[in-house]
């Protein structure tokens, strides 16, 4: 049985990248951002990836109809690294996550 639970993460450098669509966007946006971490030789510092959906939950799912929802994903890195014009570099803010354990 695999158990959630709940752990603090701390802040993390990261490249990242935004545009609208839908969710079918993340693989795309994954492999944009993983690729400009290999150029840059960068080392991946967590095994988490990180993506947002934004606004609200009910608006959201009205965007993703019309594909005109705004998706983030970002990969954290080991240390500052200078982003691209579509890979943002920043610092993603530390906060509660949830993690399976086996």
């Amino acid at each position: 049985m695999t158990e959630i639970a709940l752990v603090e993460v701390p802040a993390m450098n990261v490249l990242g990248r935004k545009k609208k669509g839908t969710y079918a966007l993340i693989p795309e946006l994954l492999m944009n951002v993983f690729t400009v971490v290999q150029k840059k030789k960068a080392a991946i510092a967590d095994r988490r990836s990180f993506c947002a959906m934004r606004p609200l939950l009910r608006q959201f799912w009205k965007q993703m109809k019309k594909g005109t929802a705004e998706i983030e994903v970002a990969g954290p890195v080991n240390e500052p690294v200078k982003g691209t014009k579509e890979i943002k570099a920043y610092v993603l803010p530390g906060g509660t996550d949830g993690t399976c354990r086996p």
